[in-house]
Order: C-alpha cells, then structure tokens, then sequence
C-alpha cells in the first residue's frame, strides 16, 4: 500500500505528464496557426499582385481605345434589387425561428445567428461618386447561413464561375454524367442515421470508379472515371422527407450504355416512363446493399430484386450547371418552406454536414477561397470603368449605405450600382436563371 509521499510523488509525475502534454499540443497549434497565417498573407500578396497588373493592363487598353460612358454590363439592374428585398423579408422566417430557439433554450448562439440572418444584405460598402450617380459595391454583409436565400444563390453562382472553365475544358475529352441516388422517404427521427449511410455508401461507390474499392467480377475502372461533384439533396414533406443525392461524373468519352431495362422504377403511376442502362441496375443493386450494411459482392448483387432508385443521364451542352441548383431551391410562394419543429430538426442534423462534396479533379475546386471574379476581360473592363470614373471625380470611400437607401434611389433614378462580382457574366447568367426557375415552380424544397 502506498504511504502519503508516494501517492503525493506519483501525483507530482501525473501532473508534469499533463504539463508537458499541454506544452506539445500548445506549440503544435501554434505552427500549425503560423502556417495558416503566412498561407493568407501569401493569397493576399498574389491578390495585390493580380490586381496592381489589372490595373495597369486596363490603363494600356484605355489609353488606347478609352471608353466614354459606363456599359451596361457592369449594372446592376432594378430586378436585382427587388429580389434581393423579397429575400431578406422571407429570411425573416428562418430569423424568427432561431429566436425561438434562443428563447427556448436560452442558447446565445441563437440569437447571434437570428440577427445575423435578419440583416443579411442590408448593409453595402463601397465608393460613392456622387456627381456621376454611380455607387461601387466593394463589400455586402453575409450571414452565410444555410437557410439563408441570399447567401445560398450567390454561393451558386460563384461554383459556377469557379467551374465553368475547367468544364469547358474536360469536357473536350470527357463525357458528363448527371447521377441520382434515391432512397425511401424517411420520417425524421431516422433522417440523420439515413444521411449517414447515404454518405458512407456513396463514398464507396467513389472507390469502385477510382479502383481504390473492388467487387471480384466487376470492373469499373473501364468506364474511365476522373472526378465527380456530389450535392445533397432533403425535400421536406408535412410527415416524412425525402433525402437523395444529384452528383456528376464525369467518365470517359463515348461510354455505350444503352438504356434496354425495365424494372418497377421504370413506372410513374404506372406509365413507363425510362428504362435503365445495365450500369444503372447495378449502382441500384449495390446502393441497397450499401445501405443495408450488407457485403457486396457477386452472390449478394444477383440476389438484390430490386434496389435503391438510380439513375445516370448524360449531360448535353452547358446544362450540367442544374445540379447546382439543387443545393439551393426554394418555394416561390410566401410561406415558409418548414415548421419550426423540422427547422430545429434540420439545423441540428446538418450542423457542420457537408451538403456538396468534390472527388476527384475536382477536389481542388473545393478548396478555393478567392470570391473574386475570375474572367480576365471582365476584369479588366472593370477596371476601365473606375478608370473613367476616377478621372471625372474623386470618391467618397467606405460608403456604407443601408439595402432600403440604395433600392429607393435606385427606383428613382438617382443612382446606378455597379460591382465588379456580381455583374460577371456568368454570375448574372445563374442568377437570372435562378429568378426564371422561381417563376416556373411552386413546390417546397429546402435544401
């Protein structure tokens, strides 16, 4: 038995174990904030960098051929402007349901995030030239919440851009796939443990294309995969959800995958509607199996009747930007899109959930941090722009004006609202389709 000094001795070594410990994580942490830190310094160097040669690129080209008026392509338009008000009064909704939650549970967070998502969009930064009537956004306030119309729409729109030419590319060589992975509707106390398994089961499909997971007598390397863009997807019923994931592949060119089979997914209120390519009837085989916890293999795939929907649909032109608005849909009536019980239900399950996820060569892409625009002639037609601004008058810097100041003058004639993001050409092509989409539908969908 020890006596006093030996258990006050071994008390003594605990404690020096834990010191040192506490030592080692501490400098960890701080190497591993050092190289974060020199990371951002060195993006903001590069940054400096592209935007002094812009600069000086665009004061060549407007020496030579100057411009004498402000294009239109660098406006913001009055629709603009009435759609970003009609969002910021529907993120109402979701502001008075995290301040229901505050109240509740007396959470603090919840109220920061309520007054976060009531004032998103309602302040803008920038430089005014007040004799040209003309206001330079530099800077909006974001929430970037999940619920958040706003903050989801431009989110799209800058995968877009971020994209949108390394598409053009590929697919020069590669053919583009839009897949669907479906499950049953779930009720809400099974959503979570669903959403887990879907995960980890489309991870594994990954691996079959990449040849990093097999199935003895399948091969999935020949269909050349290289990368794939996954978004989930939960469309929220009164009694159930419906949670399925919309992704692209991107495969080899001139894959043959004739769509000959029938199976009962090939029904819609019992008219047919699609068959099936053999590849499609083997990922519905394997998705259940997957998602049942059961081994794949062979033997266990033919015995699979039938499986989970999916289905895979080469893409034609540009129009594999439509699974990005998967990630986004909204409902276009007045009416919040949940109650406030699957609101509390849905923040929980999909806090710090990955809603899109990039294999592949894509991976990269979802690393990105720079929001700005990445057309070089835009860019340098931007600057053109400040150019003749500027050499008319001086600005007044680090305007801050309120959402509702701007859209009355706006209204009115009396300023015109330029920005160098959000006047992109690929960022406008988005969201004017995005305002078109609204009009067309008057379904519920959240996420």
């Amino acid at each position: 038995m020890q006596d006093r000094h030996e258990r006050y001795a071994d008390f003594l070594s605990e404690h020096e174990k834990k010191r040192t410990n506490q030592n080692i994580l501490h400098k960890s942490q701080v190497r591993r904030r050092n190289v974060i830190q020199e990371k951002e310094l060195e993006r903001l160097e590069a940054k400096q960098e592209h935007e002094l040669a812009v600069h000086r690129y665009a004061e060549y080209e407007f020496n030579r051929d100057p411009i004498t008026e402000v294009p239109d392509d660098v406006k913001l338009k009055d629709f603009y402007f009435e759609d970003v008000q009609q969002k910021v009064e529907y993120n109402n909704y979701y502001a008075d349901y995290y301040m229901q939650r505050y109240s509740n549970t007396n959470v603090k967070k919840f109220a920061d995030l309520s007054e976060r998502v009531r004032n998103c969009h309602k302040s803008w930064f920038g430089d005014r030239y007040k004799e040209s009537g003309y206001f330079n956004v530099k800077r909006v306030f974001h929430c970037h919440n999940r619920w958040c119309w706003l903050c989801n729409h431009l989110k799209q729109a800058k995968r877009l851009m971020e994209y949108h030419v390394k598409f053009e590319e590929l697919l020069k060589t590669y053919d583009l796939y839009h897949v669907v992975f479906t499950v049953k509707n779930v009720k809400g106390e099974a959503l979570k443990s669903t959403l887990d398994r879907m995960q980890s089961s489309f991870k594994k499909i990954i691996r079959y294309f990449q040849g990093r997971g097999t199935i003895k007598g399948i091969d999935f390397e020949q269909y050349g995969f290289v990368g794939a863009i996954r978004s989930f997807e939960i469309v929220i019923n009164r009694n159930d959800y419906h949670p399925h994931i919309h992704c692209l592949f991107m495969l080899k060119k001139g894959l043959d995958l004739p769509q000959t089979e029938i199976n009962n997914f090939s029904f819609s209120y019992g008219v047919l509607v699609r068959k099936f390519s053999k590849l499609e009837i083997l990922l519905q085989k394997i998705l259940y199996l997957l998602m049942n916890g059961k081994r794949v293999n062979v033997k266990n795939i033919a015995s699979v009747k039938l499986g989970n929907s999916v289905t895979m649909d080469c893409v034609e032109g540009d129009t594999w930007h439509e699974v990005f608005k998967y990630a986004t849909k909204m409902s276009k009536d007045g009416s919040a899109v949940c109650t406030y019980e699957q609101f509390v239900l849905l923040d929980d399950i999909l806090h710090k959930f990955k809603m899109l996820q990039c294999y592949g060569i894509f991976y990269d892409e979802e690393k990105k941090t720079d929001d700005e625009p990445t057309d070089p002639t835009a860019e340098i037609l931007f600057e053109k722009v400040l150019i003749l601004l500027n050499r008319k008058e001086k600005p007044e810097v680090d305007v801050n004006m309120t959402l509702e100041q701007i859209a009355d003058e706006v209204y009115k004639k009396k300023l015109t609202v330029i920005s160098k993001r959000l006047s992109f050409k690929y960022m406008k092509a988005i969201m004017e389709d995005i305002v078109s989409d609204l009009d067309d539908r008057d379904d519920t969908f959240p996420f």
